[in-house]
């Protein structure tokens, strides 16, 4: 469905907070009208996110097999599959369950539409005429989630890195200790042993001795 651009207000300056592995969180704009997909990107073109943007349902459900969403703004009224079809297909597949929707819509839609976009897994909505500082605020909200989840992610990892590391190095040790006890036990041996020969050459030479001094 074709409709005019939103109105959009200027923004006031937000903070940006950087990401915890140097990699940007993506954030999808779903809308069939390509103006109104422009005017949404630009209002958060320097939030310093990755901006992707879909013209159909179809469209956004292919991009979400490819990467992962911080947040995703999805039009409700879009011919073919509208964003309520839309919405419970993304939360239909277990990648993209708990991804956040957030509708874009008129005011003028009624209490039921919003009540079925709600069910449908949406957790916002943005009405027209959009107000920027507004949109930006919410958008920042889910990506400072995205990026705390990130991290948290990364530090299970490091965590389950580092026991694994533990792991290897009191094996590693183990390996040390068993080895030195072999050598200890090798040289104890060895020791033994030479004892014993130089005994038993000691025992042959008094013998040898005795017998030349003390014929039978």
């Amino acid at each position: 469905m074709q409709q005019e651009p939103p109105v959009l207000n200027e923004s006031a300056q937000m903070r940006h907070p950087l990401p915890p592995d140097g990699v940007p969180a993506s954030v999808l704009l779903v809308d069939d009208n390509p103006a109104k997909l422009t005017a949404l990107a630009a209002v958060i073109a320097d939030m310093g996110l990755d901006i992707a943007t879909a013209t159909s349902g179809r469209e956004a459900l292919r991009l979400l097999l490819q990467r992962d969403f911080a947040v995703i703004l999805l039009d409700v009224k879009m011919p073919v599959m509208d964003g309520f079809e839309t919405a419970a297909l993304i939360h239909g597949r277990p990648k993209s369950a708990h991804t956040p929707i957030i509708f874009v819509t008129a005011e003028a839609d009624t209490d039921s539409e919003r009540f079925r976009g709600y069910t449908s897994g949406a957790v916002d909505y943005i009405f027209s005429p959009i107000v920027a500082e507004v949109l930006r605020a919410k958008i920042q909200a889910f990506v400072d989630l995205f990026y705390m989840q990130r991290k948290l992610t990364m530090q299970t990892e490091e965590l389950l890195q580092s026991k694994r590391q533990l792991r290897e190095l009191a094996s590693y040790q183990e390996h040390i200790k068993e080895e030195e006890r072999k050598r200890i036990a090798r040289d104890i041996h060895d020791e033994l042993g030479q004892s014993l020969l130089a005994l038993r050459i000691d025992v042959s030479m008094l013998q040898a001795r005795t017998v030349t001094r003390h014929p039978r």
